[in-house]
């Protein structure tokens, strides 16, 4: 869910799962500052890995996974 901008974290995990399951997977998109609108209907993204492009989203990275290289 978002408030404000639409943007939202998506995790390496999901977006693998994206690509495996295509045209299976959907990513629901909710706005809380209208979701107690009657008539409000959430952003639906059927097979995100390919809808969601750079032309249209930016994708910034804002965590990385840090490991300590063994001692040699």
């Amino acid at each position: 869910s978002f408030a404000g901008n639409l943007k939202f974290h998506w995790s390496r995990n999901e977006m693998d799962v994206a690509r495996v399951k295509g045209d299976e997977y959907f990513l629901y998109l909710v706005n809380r500052d209208q979701m107690k609108d009657p008539t409000y209907t959430p952003l639906i993204i059927q097979n995100p890995d390919e809808k969601i492009t750079d032309k249209e989203w930016t994708k910034k990275v804002d965590s990385y996974t840090v490991i300590k290289n063994d001692e040699e």
